[in-house]
């Protein structure tokens, strides 16, 4: 029997998921939304099965998060009452329109906030998309990041359509299964020390974050974990764009075509960066050719992005849970000559990479979770006021992926913006593709589409300026704008300079 609420069962939030669950407002919501796209024959029963034996294992997603002050850490219970059918709807699109239908769907869940009487996490199966059935998924940040609910979405799938047995969540994969460990990737392995410096700092008081010398007295010799700490203090707010304006409460999500990743890989040999840095550099340069067209004078400027880093260690296999720090790397946007911009990321991205950035502000979001809420909202738009967007990099699996017998033909997902952030950008590879996401705030950026077809002219030029010009005719990149506008046409211009593709809806 199912415990329930008030049971013994119940457990304390881990301080830095209390953070999350607090960090929601009306113009902001901390959800992670996504959806899947499937082909092949739909069976609700199937999905249902798939569903309790595959989702419904994992505590969070029968579990009520019970405030009992803020002054105390809020308890996960289990739901008393809990029901599958109180977080999985079924909606059938219509069949004119039903592009335009499925985006205004998205953008309206995005911005529909969860029933905290209930467990945080819902699914929307929606029929008659493209052919065949999305899933359509918002799950609050509280009960895991990224990383974490990629565990839970291996779970939920197969690596071929007719699994021979029923198996749950809790048990072992089959052999020859892919782990998420395999697509784990931290950065930072010091996150103990990193704890202990920066948890002694913030429980001294907030005044560290406004005397960023006083950081030093901690020390005797002036660690990394201090200059890292003393970095972030002394960084200047991110520059007044367009960006950084007032927010409202409609988000706007879209994508851009997928981008093989093989292709991506090659521009990353060809001018000897990272995978990472190529995606990163043709973000940068699709935010700056953005901005310019807006009227802004970024010549010689940059913006910081608000990134997280998975610290969990590869050893063990990942729980739920945010455990990821911030780094907020610069974004070369007044760079207009693509190779230079390029370098100019790797430069910054390998100082990164040297850096206990990541595992210093982990800590300090585990403090905040333990703080009074004053204290919180000054932290968290202290980070805020250095960045300009969140933009994630999340590794997906390698091998195509089933649910219930159909194919996953395609995932997507965005971040939750905090701070008074009014952007997301979300890089996802799967099954050797890379997806592009945006999803931004009406009053930011009124026209996601633009921002995506801008990347991958980006990438496209990239890609030639690093002389491989001949393999455009091949489809390393796109020779025409291919972003999907939210009526579900194609933009039909060739690529160039500077595409106005809000204009071509």
């Amino acid at each position: 029997m199912t415990p329930g609420r008030g049971s013994a069962a119940g457990e304390p939030f881990a301080t830095v998921d209390t953070a999350w669950l607090r960090m929601d407002t009306p113009t902001n919501l901390m959800m992670i939304n996504g959806f899947f796209a499937l082909t092949g024959p739909f069976d609700m029963d199937r999905l249902r099965h798939n569903f309790e034996t595959r989702l419904l294992p994992f505590p969070r997603f029968r579990q009520l998060a019970v405030e009992q002050s803020l002054f105390r850490q809020p308890r996960w219970e289990y739901d008393p009452n809990f029901a599958l059918d109180n977080h999985l709807a079924v909606i059938s699109l219509p069949r004119r329109g039903a592009e335009r239908a499925f985006r205004t769907l998205l953008d309206d869940l995005a911005t529909k906030p969860l029933d905290r009487s209930r467990p945080l996490w819902r699914a929307t199966v929606v029929e008659g998309y493209r052919g065949g059935t999305a899933i359509i998924w918002n799950m609050h940040h509280a009960i895991g990041d990224g990383i974490a609910m990629m565990r839970v979405l291996l779970s939920v799938c197969d690596t071929f359509p007719n699994p021979p047995a029923t198996r749950s969540a809790a048990k072992p994969r089959p052999p020859g299964s892919p782990s998420i460990v395999s697509y784990l990737r931290p950065a930072a392995r010091t996150v103990s020390g990193a704890r202990k410096f920066t948890g002694k700092l913030m429980h001294s008081g907030i005044d560290v974050l406004r005397s960023p010398a006083s950081i030093l007295e901690y020390t005797d010799t002036g660690t990394a974990y201090a200059k890292a700490l003393t970095h972030l203090t002394v960084m200047p707010p991110d520059p007044p764009t367009l960006l950084k304006g007032e927010l409202g409460p409609v988000k706007r999500t879209t994508w851009a075509d997928r981008i093989r990743l093989e292709d991506v890989k090659r521009v990353a040999k060809a001018t000897g960066s990272t995978v990472n840095d190529v995606l990163i550099s043709a973000v940068s340069g699709g935010l700056g050719r953005y901005l310019r067209l807006c009227g802004e004078d970024i010549d010689n400027a940059h913006i910081r992005a608000m990134v997280p880093v998975n610290v969990r260690s590869t050893e063990v296999s990942p729980s739920l849970g945010n455990e990821f720090g911030l780094v907020l790397p610069k974004l070369e946007v007044g760079y207009r000559d693509p190779v230079e911009r390029l370098r100019a990321v790797k430069l910054e991205m390998d100082a990164i990479k040297a850096s206990p950035q990541a595992a210093v502000s982990f800590a300090i979001l585990q403090t905040i979770g333990s703080t009074a809420s004053d204290v919180q909202r000054l932290i968290v738009n202290f980070f805020g006021t250095k960045t300009s967007l969140v933009m994630t990099n999340v590794p997906g699996p390698t091998v195509r992926l089933y649910l219930a017998g159909m194919t996953l033909r395609r995932m997507m997902f965005w971040v939750p913006q905090s701070a008074g952030l009014g952007l997301g950008v979300s890089i996802f590879s799967y099954a050797g593709e890379v997806d592009i996401g945006v999803m931004s705030d009406e009053r930011v950026i009124p026209d996601p589409d633009t921002v995506v077809a801008l990347f991958l002219d980006e990438f496209a030029e990239l890609a030639v300026a690093s002389g491989l010009s001949a393999e455009v005719d091949d489809g390393l990149v796109p020779r025409r704008c291919v972003a999907s506008t939210r009526d579900g046409r194609r933009c039909r211009r060739r690529a160039h300079p500077e595409p106005r593709c809000a204009s071509h809806r």
